[in-house]
């Protein structure tokens, strides 16, 4: 979504530095999204590499185990 929309987020987040009242807490509320989807990435990567099992990464398949 970021890269699609790339200029515009790129203006909110210059004037939430200057006045975080004039964007209304959009910015917060993309921070929070995009928080909660890179924590639901991180817990599927961990449960694909608790699945591989303790191997080091230069054992480990480039695909993590698929």
């Amino acid at each position: 979504m970021f890269a699609a929309h790339r200029d515009v987020f790129r203006a909110l987040f210059s004037m939430a530095q200057l006045d975080a009242d004039a964007v209304g807490g959009a910015i917060a509320r993309i921070e929070e999204n995009r928080a909660g989807g890179m924590a639901h990435l991180a817990q599927r990567l961990a449960e694909r590499t608790r699945f591989c099992g303790r191997r080091s990464p230069s054992t480990r398949p480039r695909s993590l185990c698929r």
